[in-house]
């Protein structure tokens, strides 16, 4: 005896149910885009401040870092209550953000800065030689760079209110910024080079007639670990 089954009945679904269309809206007040706005350029600032005072010391406080610590303070005390929750809600934003700026650092056009808007007829470098004239790495033997050596020079021609570039220090001016800058070369030292006494030097890089013309003058002259 045969049975017969029954077939079974079988439900087409639409493909398309299993997609849940979402909605997802939000607004922000005029106080709240301007206060996130604020909030994406004030850390890289602080971070750019933190970076250039380690380098250079309280030479990299200038006036606009007490403007900028001002307007953050009255910002501050005229901030809505209502608003502080929103801000604390979205502190991660800025914490990501810092951690990008760190990650790229300061590379143009990442940073804008006066000098990178123009281009000047010099470059300086400096180079660190035996009384022979044999040069010595710098990275080698001190926790420092060229380029760091480029802003301490800077920062300390302004601090003696030097007029600085176009090779147009005088050698007494070059004499009192290079005892400096060497005695802060050589508070970084890792160890030391091997030579009695080092020579720093200033190199300028100059563009005439069709031609890179380098110059170089000694700034000063000390024993190692002086």
């Amino acid at each position: 005896m045969i049975h017969l089954l029954n077939p079974k009945t079988i439900k087409l679904i639409p493909l398309n149910s299993f997609c849940k269309e979402k909605q997802i809206s939000f607004s922000l007040s005029i106080w709240q885009i301007t206060s996130l706005a604020g909030l994406m350029l004030l850390i890289p600032y602080i971070g750019w401040e933190l970076f250039w005072y380690k380098k250079v010391g309280m030479a990299a406080i200038k006036p606009h870092t007490y403007a900028v610590g001002s307007v953050v303070f009255v910002w501050l005390f005229t901030i809505p209550l209502k608003f502080r929750g929103f801000i604390k809600k979205n502190l991660m934003i800025g914490i990501i953000y810092l951690i990008l700026c760190l990650l790229i650092g300061e590379i143009h056009p990442f940073t804008l800065m006066p000098m990178y808007n123009k281009f000047v007829n010099y470059a300086y470098s400096f180079k660190v030689t035996d009384k022979e004239g044999k040069v010595i790495p710098v990275s080698s033997y001190y926790s420092t760079t060229c380029g760091s050596l480029a802003h301490k020079f800077y920062a300390i021609a302004q601090t003696f209110g030097i007029n600085y570039g176009f090779d147009s220090e005088t050698p007494q001016e070059l004499q009192l910024i290079g005892k400096q800058l060497l005695k802060e070369l050589q508070a970084s030292r890792k160890t030391n080079p091997q030579a009695d006494t080092i020579y720093l030097y200033l190199v300028n890089h100059s563009f005439e007639n069709d031609s890179i013309v380098k110059t170089e003058r000694l700034m000063y002259a000390a024993k190692v670990g002086q």
